[in-house]
Formats: structure tokens, sequence, C-alpha cells
């Protein structure tokens, strides 16, 4: 305002008047603002110049504030009056304070119950960066839920409900130090509380530039205007509250009526009440529940009174309403004693059950159907409480539940001591529960009371009432005995040598992997010994495959027998063994044990009254020094092992760097077998498959060879696993695919009979994402019928990523195309996931059929596998038929087709030809081809056996 008073001063000079007031604004030393009313005399000379100005200050600060204050309290007042918005209203009232009392910004924080903390809902400020960044500061710490009771000035005001004025903060120790910089410029603050109810609603909190000592006039006025505030807040609040009352009961579709219990009239309806009784709202508040609800007015009247007296809090009262039309509507409902003023009112919810009723009559004639069926049941059906507690079972009577384990009504199931659940898995199953998730086979296992194993298999799904309340679990039971022995069984054989009872490669394989994690994880050293025996294959030759046998099992038992208990022993197939020696910290040690298996094994053994001796060879790699990984390992054990048969056998050999020279060869028969691919070296033979009952050929399968320029017919058995290994076997395997199919198409153009050509495929094979579309190509190019291909796969090929296997092969069922599990029975199949399988044929492995019938084991394990494929309604083909006993036993237990020696040996696609051609002219059927049954590609180990095919 300096330009305005010079220019008073300057008029006062030229004359224009002598004197002049003004009302003026001082800043003390100390920073406090001082209000003044300025007089300005001039005392003039005779000639009219100005002698002296005489300037008389008057301090009237008091004043100024009531008067200031006045007014404020008039605008506050004004603006609640007219408030509509609660944010723009205490926004305008915000700035109304700021800008009477000279405070640069100001906030209003309400009370969050919810998350226990003041939220931002207004503010003004002078339109400065600085005041601006500090509001929103301000609202981002309250968004953050940092202004919590006690926390800050604006929290010790909201719990303590008392005003708090700090004359500068930045000398405060109670500052909130994050809500404030220095480049704000704040210093003095004033925070009062918003009271309601008497307690504190919210807080404003105003700041300003400059120190303000407390001014106790403002407080008392601030304090009032809070109140005020207060009163509006909770008002608007209120309107809020009842309007969203108005709009909830409305759209409600529960009827909804205020009561007098005094007069026993309506005060009130919804729109739903109205829908639902016939009656119009002004109808309806003429009258009383006596009028048309189903209780008579003495027992209204008593119901109301013991809810008011608080006898009865909060009573379910079911009956009926009676319509405008006569009909009667069933009603649950829900009344509630509710203060108003000085009396009650009776708020009462009702909702119509007419469907629950229907629905609740419909579920009593469906459970009496459904229990007169389950007696029926092989299966027990079981219902628990909303506590897991059993209630009931149906379906196999009363023994066949304390049988199974369900006798404990009133217990949960984890109360009856399964033997395969651990208190993890109880856990796992209690929260799936909890989350009210249905659960399917649920595989328990418990001892019956004769001592016996027993499984059973269970599905549940959650219960709620017509309310979505949770009522509890109901579900099946079944006895899965057979099935888990029969999986059990299998899993033994998959992971166990039939003939030694020693664990297989592929056991040995998981066992390895895992001494491989604990000795990298503790620094640890152990030794792989791959044992070969030398003298096996001369007395198998001489003295027959049962001699054979009995000198494996021997061997097994003289190994076993011979190693510590923490070693472990396995027969990988034919005449080799491995032995992984465990926690060794010598090479010395590994020495000790080489020579004490070397001095086991050579030990006579008596076969038929004759002796008979074995050596053997052994190759030993450690950990870490020659390998780290299971491949390396194995390869290095075997090159060493091979190197003791070059130094004379019966001995051992630890590896060394200088032995990979002798892989040199196999890594030219890798590159003889690219140039074979692409010098067409390869061609097929076809094995025929026979239907039992028919005599009929039904099926034939394709078996690659390669003829090497060079070094002639090379054995399957030796290029397959290289084929794999190099990642050629995908390029082979389409190869042998196309191929098999034109060939199938070309029998057919000559005039023979249709049949399935059976193809294998290899693990490579079934990962290469683009397989099924190397089969739709095949089928295309050479038109042969989809149904007439059928792919054999090894069971561990889909059991090892079921999840994955499960959608190729079903993507290869939509092609049309059959689907063969070879070999099955080495392997380890779930019958449970063997079931969710698209398979159409199972291939018994010509392991099982070998010994039939001599083999009682063997015959068992063959029958329970066709028995299966029956049931699953799947086509059983026998590998390895090479006898008529082993035919005839196969025909006599219901095999469908065989595939073997005994009538067909693989043979070139023109003598194939010739053989279907007398097969189908032929009447009887032809007899078998017999010939010499000793091929030793053919008649392999199983495991070699299945390398051999592609």
């Amino acid at each position: 305002d300096l330009p305005a008073n010079l220019a008073l001063f300057k008029r006062l000079r030229e004359g224009e008047f002598d004197s002049f007031q003004l009302d003026k604004r001082f800043v003390r030393k100390d920073g406090r603002i001082v209000e003044t009313a300025t007089v300005v005399r001039c005392v003039r000379r005779a000639d009219g110049s100005v002698e002296t100005v005489v300037i008389m200050v008057q301090d009237i600060t008091e004043r100024k504030r009531a008067e200031d204050l006045q007014n404020l309290e008039h605008a506050v007042a004004h603006r609640i009056a007219a408030a509509e918005d609660v944010t723009v209203t205490m926004t305008a009232i915000i700035r109304a304070i700021c800008e009477a009392q000279s405070w640069e910004c100001g906030r209003y924080l309400r009370v969050d119950e919810k998350v226990g903390a003041l939220r931002l809902d207004a503010s003004w400020g002078v339109p400065e960066p600085a005041i601006r960044q500090y509001i929103e500061r301000s609202g981002r710490l309250s968004r953050e839920g940092v202004y919590k009771p006690g926390v800050g000035l604006i929290g010790q005001v909201w719990q303590s409900g008392q005003p708090l004025w700090i004359a500068d903060i930045t000398k405060d120790p109670r500052v909130l130090r994050t809500a404030f910089t220095a480049d704000d410029g704040i210093r003095g603050g004033f925070v009062f509380p918003v009271i309601s109810g008497g307690k504190a609603i919210g807080v404003l909190a105003f700041n300003s530039r400059q120190v303000r000592e407390p001014d106790e006039r403002l407080l008392k006025a601030i304090l009032a205007m809070g109140s005020q505030i207060g009163q509006f807040l909770e008002r608007k609040r209120a309107e809020e509250e009842q309007r969203r009352f108005r709009v909830a009961t409305d759209a409600s579709a529960d009827l909804m009526l205020l009561i007098d219990p005094a007069s026993l009239r309506y005060i009130d309806v919804n729109d739903a009440a109205c829908r639902a009784l016939g009656y119009s709202r002004e109808e309806l508040l003429t009258m009383g529940p006596p009028d048309i609800f189903s209780a008579s007015r003495e027992e209204l009247t008593r119901l109301y009174e013991q809810m008011i007296s608080g006898e009865l809090i909060a009573p379910d009262v079911k009956g009926h309403y009676h319509r405008k039309d006569g009909s009667k509507l069933p009603i649950e409902a829900y009344p509630r004693a509710v203060r108003s003023g000085e009396g009650h009112v009776i708020v009462s919810i009702a909702r119509d059950i007419s469907e629950r009723i229907a629905a609740e009559e419909a579920l009593r004639a469906s459970e009496e159907r459904f229990r007169s069926l389950t007696q029926l049941s092989s299966d027990l059906y079981w219902e628990q409480d909303d506590q897991y507690r059993f209630t009931s079972f149906s379906g196999t009577g009363p023994a066949g539940a304390k049988e199974l384990g369900f006798d404990l009504v009133g217990k949960t199931r984890w109360e009856q001591g399964y033997l395969n659940m651990s208190a993890v898995d109880w856990s796992a199953h209690m929260a799936m529960l909890d989350a009210r998730q249905p659960f399917h086979d649920l595989e328990l296992c418990r001892l019956n009371e004769s001592g016996k194993k027993i499984w059973i298999g269970v599905s549940g799904e959650p219960v709620f009432d017509a309310s979505g309340v949770f009522k509890g679990y109901r579900g099946v039971g079944k006895d899965i005995t057979g099935r888990k022995q029969g999986e059990e069984q299998i899993h033994y054989l998959a992971n166990h040598d039939s003939l030694t009872s020693l664990p297989n490669r592929a056991m040995f394989s998981e066992v390895l992997n895992l001494g491989l994690q604990n000795a990298r994880r503790y620094n640890g050293t152990f030794a792989v010994l791959f044992i070969d025996l030398d003298r096996f294959k001369i007395v198998n030759d001489t003295l027959g495959h049962e001699a054979g046998d009995k000198l494996l099992q021997e061997m097994g038992r003289r190994l076993t027998q011979t190693v510590r208990s923490s070693d472990f022993v396995a027969r990988l197939g034919g005449d080799e063994f491995v032995v992984l020696v465990q926690a060794v910290s010598d090479p010395k040690q590994v020495e000790a044990v080489a020579r004490k298996i070397l001095s086991a094994l050579i030990k006579p053994i008596f076969i038929r009254e004759q002796e008979c001796r074995v050596t053997a060879s052994i190759g030993v790699c450690m950990y870490p020094a020659d390998a780290q990984d299971e491949q390396s390992l194995m390869k290095n054990a075997d090159i060493a092992m091979y190197r003791a048969k070059d130094e004379g056998k019966n001995t051992y050999q630890f590896y060394s760097e200088e032995m990979n020279l002798h892989s040199f060869g196999r890594m030219a028969l890798e590159t003889s077998l690219r140039r074979g691919l692409e010098r067409n070296e390869f061609f097929l033979h076809y094995q025929a498959k026979l239907d039992l009952r028919q005599g009929r050929i039904t099926g034939v399968e394709a078996l690659v060879r390669w003829q090497h320029p060079d070094l002639g017919m090379i054995p399957p058995a030796q290029f397959i696993p290289l084929a794999e290994e190099t990642g050629l076997i995908v390029s082979l395997g389409n190869w042998v695919l196309n191929t098999a199919c034109m060939q199938n198409v070309a029998w057919q153009r000559e005039g023979l009979p249709p049949l399935r050509m059976a193809v294998n495929l290899s693990a490579r094979q079934f990962d290469d994402e683009n397989l099924v579309i190397d089969i739709a190509e095949a089928l295309n190019k050479s038109g042969m019928r989809a149904d007439l291909l059928e792919l054999e796969l090894t069971e561990s090929m889909v059991m090892q990523h079921a999840e994955r296997a499960g959608k190729v092969l079903a993507a290869i069922k939509q092609l049309g195309v059959r689907v063969a599990i070879d070999d099955f029975g080495v392997g380890y199949s779930s019958l449970a996931n063997l079931k969710r399988f698209p398979i159409d044929t199972l291939k018994v492995d010509r392991s099982f059929i070998r010994d039939i019938p001599q083999d009682t084991e063997d015959r068992a394990i063959t029958e329970a596998i066709i028995a299966m494929g029956k049931s699953l309604n799947l086509t059983v083909v026998a590998e390895g038929v090479e006898t008529l006993e082993q035919e005839t036993f196969l025909r006599d237990h219901g095999c469908g087709e065989t595939q073997g020696f005994y009538f067909s040996r693989p043979i070139a696609s023109d003598e194939f030809a010739d053989l279907l051609r007398r097969n189908v002219a032929s009447q009887p059927p032809l007899e078998p081809q017999c010939g010499d049954l000793v091929d030793q590609a053919e008649v392999a180990p199983t495991r070699r056996r299945r390398a051999a095919r592609s």
C-alpha cells in the first residue's frame, strides 16, 4: 500500500486537506502483526507551506480482531446455512477463515474410522507454488494413513479433542517433520477439532508464514465455529445416510416395514413390500401387522414388548402375509427394535421364501430317491457338517463303511489315523476345505481291524443352503486297494529288475542324481563303478537262458553282500551292473571296494551240478574329479570299464582323459549316420501282427535298418541311441513315418487289404513341437487313412510329462490316428492317469512273454495287463512270441494280437506282401513261420530292444 500512502502525503503537502486517517498493519521485530489506527496532521506556516507533520498511531489490534472475528462468524454461519455440498462448503469456510485471519493455507481432515487415520477432504491456500506443494504433500500423507491418533500436531488434536496453537512450528518437537520442508516457509500453526456428539469427527488446521502467538479470543471463536461445523457435517452425514437408506430400501428385493409398536401401525414401507403384497404405499400406511400377518395382535404385542425390553434381541419370525388378492405369501422376517426419539420403532425385514420352500420340498424328494439308490451301490456316500464331522454314511452298509474306515460318525476324517497323510498333508487338505473347494481322488491308506492295509479313494464337494451359507461337505468313497496294489506292483517293476530284484537303471538314475545334489551341497565325493561280467555269454550260450538267469541272480546277490549298506547296487540290463560308492574321501577306498567285488564275483557257482566261474571288468569314475553330471559319470565309467576289458578283464580301471580317444570311433559313426540319411542307406523291414482269434494278419510294425556301404548291416541298437542323442532321430523318424505310410498305400493298390501300420516314436520326436504337423503331412502325402496309422510310444515317454503328453496325444487323436503304449509293464504308469490318455493299444513287453508259461510271476503280470486292457476297452498285443506254448497261453487268456518270430520275423516289403497274400487266401490261416529264432538284434534285453526301434 506504499504508493497509496505516498499519494495521500502529496495531497496533504499540496494543501488539498490538512489531515487524514487510515488503518495500518505493522510487523514487529519479533514477527508479530500489529493492527493500528494512524492519524496524520499538518501544521502550516502563514504562507500555507508545511511546517510540521504530526503522526499519531493507536494500537487497535484487539478491536480489529474482534470485528474480524464477528465478521468471520457471520460468514461461516452464512455458508453453513446455504450449504449443499460438503466439500464445496468446507473449502469456502477454510478460505474465509484464512482471508479473515491472514493464514496462508488451511486444511480439513476427516476421521476415517475404517483405517483409523485422518483423510484430507478440503483445503485452500494462497496461489503460490510452495503452499500448493505443502497441501499436496499433506494429501499424500493422509492417503498413506500417516495421520494416526497422536501422530503430529493434527493427530494429537484428534486424540485429545483440544485445540493446539504453535507460534513457531520450526521450534516445536511435536511437529511431524515429514509434513514440512524448509522450502515451505511455514512458521505459525493452529489446529482445532471439529466436534460432533461429544467426539472429534475431524480436524481443521491453519498455517502462516509468520510467527503467530496464541490468540485467546480467536481460540474461543474458532471452538464455537468448530462446534457449528461439526453439527453441519453431522447433519449432512445423516441426510446422506437417510438418502442412501431410502435408495437401498426401495431397491431391495426384501420387504422392509417400519412399525409403531404402540399402535401396531405401519410407519413406512418400501417398494418391494408394496409389490409383494399388492397394496399401494398409502394403503399399507393405514394398516398394521395384525391386518395382514399370520400372528395375532396379542402375539405381536408380546413379541414387540420383549424386543424393546431386551429380552429378545434378534428373533427370526416365520409366517405368511395375506396379499390383497387373498393369496398367502410365506416369509421369514427379521424384526429389530430401534430407538427413535423418546420411544422405539420396529424395523422388520421380511424375505419371500416361496421358492426356498418349493426347493426344500424338491430336495427332500430328491434325497429320498438318492438314499434309496445309494443303498444298492457298491460305493459309499458320506456327509459332513460345517465342522467337517461325519454325519451319515450310505451305500455299502455298516460293515462296508467300517471296513473302509467310515464308521466314525461325529468324528473328522483326520481323526481316523491314515498311514499316508502327514500333518502337512492334512493342513493342505483342510486349507482346501476352508476355501470351500471341491476335492477329487484323495487317496487314503489305513489298516483295518485284521491289520490288512486298505486304500480308499475319496471325492467331495461343499454344500451350501439356499442363502449361500456353508453347511458342510458330501461325497463318495471307494475301495481302491486292488488298483493301488496293481500300481505298487507296476511301480516296483518299473524301478526294479524282475530277474535279480535289484534296482534298475531308472531307479539308479534317481539315486545318482540325489547323490549329486548332496555332494554339491556338502562338497562330498563318491564313485560310480560300472561292472560288466566277462564270461556271461559263454555260460548263457552253453547252459541256456535258465542257467544264465541263475548266474545273474547270484552275481546280484554277491554284489549286494559285498558293498556297504550305504552303497547302492543296480542292474542296468544284460550282464551289466553298477555300484554307487558313497562318502569316499580317497580313491584307495574305492580300489578296496573294487578288489572285494572282483574277489566275490570270481568265486565258483554250481549250476546243474556244474561249476561255473565268471570274472568282471570294472570301470571307475570319481565325482567330482572325473565328471560332475549323471551322463558324464556313466559315460566315463563305461569307457573305463571297456579299458579294463582291453587290459585282460578281471580287473578295474579308473577313468582318465586319455580314454576318450576310444570314443572317436563313435564320432565317425555319427558322421556316417548323417551321410546315411542323405544317401538313402536306410530301409524298412515289416513284422506282422496276428489276430489270435481269427488267425489273420491285422497289422504290421515298421522297423528301420541301416546298410552301411563299408561296414555292412549296422545293428539298430548301435545307431538308434546315437541318432536319439544327436537329434538326428527326428529326421530319421520322419523318414520312417512317411515311408511306412506310402508303403501301406502301395500294398492296397496291389489289391491287398488295408492294415494298421505301426510306427515307433522316439522320445525326441514326441518332444518335437512339429510332431502333429509332420504326422498330418505324412498322411496327406501318402493318401493313407488316418485310422490305419498307429503310433507306438513307451510308458516313460507318456508318464514323464503327463500333462504335456495328454495334450499331444489329444491332438494326435484329433487327426484320427491310433495310439499304442509299447513295452507296457517295464515303466511306471499310474492307472488313474493312464485312463485319462486317449490310448487304443497296450503292447505287453517281451520280457514278460519270454518265460511263459514256466514263470508264474510273468504269467500273473501278463494276465493282469490283459485284464486291465480289456477293462479299458484297449487292444492288447503281446510282443516277442516265439513258441507255441506262449501263443496258446495268450490265446487262452484273451490276448487280442501277437507279434514275434513264432509267426514271422521282420521282413522286406515284397516278402511281407507275399506273406499277406497267403494269409488272406489260406483256409485255414497260415501256420507260423518258425525258422531260426535266434536273432541277436531282435532278442536283445528289453531296454536295448526299445532303442532299436524307430
